[in-house]
């Protein structure tokens, strides 16, 4: 059977595959003992959407050993919950919060906090270690960094137990005052499994943002030398809302003894200028070690394979304690380099006693003045923006300046143009990329004491366009999204150039949301980067983006054909304010009467692809919804001349108030003349979509184009992935995946058990990537062996 969708069968394989990831722990350099412990945070806004059935019903089906609620109504409403979810354990109320656990609690105490709010803390025994567990509601604004200030201050140094964790409803994010006093002393689970604070959202769980916006504000805090280490981290959602708020649950290791293990893994990012390098590490460092640069080697390696030092002159570590920035000797355009890191430990743990090594290529930006230290000549500037030395709570991420709005300024954007033509043989032989990077952020009402205001902040965006040789025509795009971090968050992301890219347009876009908090348009960006750099091999993107009006920028819709409107960046659609994905525009699909629901659609004719080298398509979009009764999908069609339906792939359906990127890759049948892209399904208020691609995918003659790891070609690693690589190994004869080489994830020539394993740490515990051709970065094998992509 193909496997472009994995029977329900193998649910059961799937859960023992998980089991196995972490029982292989010690393989991956784990502590000889851990336990596993599944903890979860809701606020229940006073049972106003759901009764405490639902709740426990809810809490059933997520197996949480320990669940923090906020907002519970009463103590009738608590013991329903605890009843029907099968917890035996439950504090009482103070202050509407209460923790349920299934494990006996030895001790509960309330700690009274400054400006009327409190915590809930539990002693108890998890397998028989310790733990101090917190129940969190903070306030907001001043308040709450007064109260960070108390929990610091205060309430971890009177806590003898080093295994600590808060757990809540903080009314705040990463990088906020609130929570940069409570990280003094905690590391953040999000920010440890990789989650960009407001690229997921917790609060609000309809439309596109409160009064405030639209955050990531349930979080799991835990004190460093605990020997606690997030595993994985999910939002659950439910069809049928069940607060305002969503769900946060979290998989936590505990290690006995108290093992705080050292970095292990970096990447590199180059894009800082040819003197400096960044490495963003997977977790929080001890800052004396990282800035030490004898524990740094930086090698050049020539044509011999033979590495020549670089010199360097200085480390900076970042104050979030995650990135290291090293002043080096020059870097040359095109050359590899390596990196070595030698004894750098975790925050609260001990020195590393391994190496951690990774090798980079440099390439130059191509962009003038990237970080706004000149006269900004080299850049179109429209609306207010200009150069800040400071901005708010902002200063300069490196050099002397930053790019942002102006007063009054409701859009601004800095735009350049690179011409891409001197690198015409590498594109047109399939071997360029075109890099990008840049740090972004937002601005935010501080105080003279540092205390900080909720806001809607002011999304920075970039944006990038290729166009051909006629300069009319976009051939490839992409964009960062909306950032608005309260603190510098790098994007880095490539672009594989289409055959005839010629030149690219960079724009920086900074929108005011409103006038709340003040009328500066507060989006800012720095280290801007675009650079070009030769591949090794072909890429396999064949041609360019074949949808028209992929993100309904442009007001024809004559393309598409549905119940759809364009819904402007900005503009109210229903109760909400629209937040584009990207651009100024989004498309807002409506049932307008339909009974069996409504799909905006585009059809593409492939009939003129050249067959030698177009063997794959790869269809991608964006999808969310205002609220959980607006259930969609995406869905990808091939057709034959005759209208005969030979191919469909079909998303699972997603109906939460939250983008989310669905797709999947098809091989191109035999007779195949036309295909369709649509989203739709049956809705109530309508549903959203954004940044539709289709692209031919492929090489030349005779080899196949895929994606390491993703071996059901859904456009994303998962659990089904490795599942897919066991039965390809030990299942049933006729049991056939799309291609052997993409579940040969450690590139070793071989489908082996380890795969399926090497997957699942890369998915669940932070582990290394799959070698290339990566997720994203599609191609063919660049190791030569037995398997190969027949399907």
């Amino acid at each position: 059977m193909r496997c472009s969708r994995l029977p329900e069968s193998i649910a059961f394989v799937a859960s023992v595959l998980v089991v196995l990831s972490f029982a292989a722990a010690p393989l991956f350099g784990g502590p000889a003992r851990t336990i596993r412990l599944r903890v979860l945070t809701l606020n229940v806004h006073g049972g106003a959407e759901s009764d405490a059935t639902r709740i426990g019903e809810f809490l059933a089906k997520t197996g949480a050993d320990i669940v923090s609620l906020q907002e519970v109504p009463d103590l009738e409403y608590r013991d329903r919950v605890a009843e029907v979810g099968g917890y035996e354990h439950a504090t009482g109320i103070d202050r509407f919060k209460t923790i349920l656990s299934r494990v006996p609690i030895d001790k509960e105490e309330v700690i009274r906090l400054v400006d009327s709010r409190s915590l809930i803390r539990v002693a108890l025994r998890v397998e028989g270690i310790p733990l101090s567990i917190y129940g969190v509601h903070n306030s907001w604004d001043a308040a709450g960094d007064r109260q960070a200030r108390h929990i610091v201050d205060e309430v971890i140094p009177a806590d003898e137990n080093p295994r600590k964790l808060f757990l809540g409803d903080f009314n705040d994010e990463h990088y906020s005052t609130q929570s940069t006093i409570l990280e003094s002393e905690l590391c953040d689970a999000w920010t440890d499994l990789g989650v960009r604070p407001s690229s997921r959202v917790t609060w609000p769980s309809t439309g596109f943002g409160g009064s405030e916006g639209a955050q990531l504000i349930d979080l799991l805090l835990y004190a460093p030398e605990s020997g606690i280490v997030p595993v994985a981290g999910e939002i659950l959602d439910e069809v049928r809302v069940l607060s305002d708020h969503r769900a946060a649950v979290f998989d936590l290791e505990i290690s006995d003894p108290i093992v705080v293990e050292p970095p292990q893994s970096f990447v590199v990012d180059t894009n800082l200028g040819d003197s400096m390098i960044e490495l963003r590490f997977d977790r929080e460092l001890d800052v004396e070690s990282a800035q030490n640069v004898e524990r740094y080697t930086v090698e050049r390696i020539d044509s011999a394979g033979e590495p020549i030092r670089v010199s360097i002159e200085g480390a900076i570590v970042d104050r979030f304690r995650r990135r290291v920035r090293l002043s080096t000797g020059v870097h040359e355009d095109g050359a590899r380099y390596r990196v070595i890191v030698t004894g750098v430990a975790s925050r609260g743990g001990v020195e590393a006693t391994e190496q951690l090594a990774r090798e980079y290529r440099y390439v130059r930006n191509l962009l003038r003045d990237p970080g706004a230290e000149g006269d900004l000549d080299d850049w179109a500037i429209t609306g207010g923006g200009k150069a800040y030395a400071e901005l708010r709570q902002l200063t300069p991420y490196v050099g002397d300046a930053f790019f942002a709005g102006g007063e009054r300024d409701e859009d601004t954007r800095f735009v350049q143009e690179i011409d891409l033509s001197p690198f015409d043989e590498e594109i047109d032989s399939g071997r360029g990329r075109l890099r990008l990077a840049a740090h972004l952020a937002t601005g935010y009402t501080t105080f003279a004491n540092g205390e900080g205001q909720l806001e809607p902040y002011d999304p920075a965006e970039m944006i990038i366009e290729v166009f051909d040789e006629s300069g009319e025509r976009v051939v490839a795009e992409t964009s960062s999204g909306k950032f608005d971090t309260l603190y510098w968050y790098p994007y880095r992301d490539a672009i594989d150039l289409p055959r005839g890219s010629r030149r690219a347009r960079i724009s920086l876009r900074g929108k005011r949301v409103n006038v709340v908090g003040g009328i500066q348009n507060d989006a800012a960006f720095d280290a801007v980067f675009a650079g070009f750099e030769q591949l090794d091999f072909a890429h396999g993107i064949v041609g360019p983006n074949l949808i028209v009006n992929p993100g309904a920028e442009s007001e024809d819709l004559s393309g598409w054909t549905g119940a759809a409107r364009r819904a402007l960046d900005g503009a109210l659609v229903t109760r909400s304010k629209v937040i584009a994905r990207s651009g100024d525009a989004i498309f807002f699909v409506f049932q307008s009467g339909a009974r069996d629901g409504v799909w905006l659609t585009q059809s593409v004719d492939l009939s003129a692809r050249d067959e030698d080298e177009a063997d794959h398509l790869r269809w991608r979009v964006a999808i969310r919804a205002f609220g959980r009764r607006d259930l969609s999908a995406g869905r990808f069609r091939i057709f034959d001349a005759n209208g005969e339906l030979l191919e469909e792939m079909l998303s699972d359906e997603w109906g939460f108030a939250e983008w989310r990127e669905v797709g999947g890759v098809l091989r191109i049948p035999d007779g195949a003349v036309r295909a369709e892209i649509a989203v739709g399904g049956r809705f109530a208020n309508g549903t959203f979509a954004d940044d539709f691609v289709l692209q031919v995918v492929g090489g030349p003659a005779g080899e196949r184009w895929f994606e390491r790891g993703d071996v059901d070609r859904d456009g994303r690693y998962s659990v089904s992935d490795a599942v897919a690589v066991l039965l390809r190994r030990f299942g049933p004869g006729d049991f056939v995946i799309p291609c052997d080489d993409a579940a040969d994830v450690d590139d070793d020539g071989s489908i082996a058990v380890a795969d399926a394993i090497g997957l699942l740490h890369h998915v669940f515990r932070r582990g290394p990537a799959p070698p290339a051709p990566r997720l994203g970065q599609p191609g063919r094998d660049p190791t030569e062996d037995a398997l190969g992509c027949e399907n």
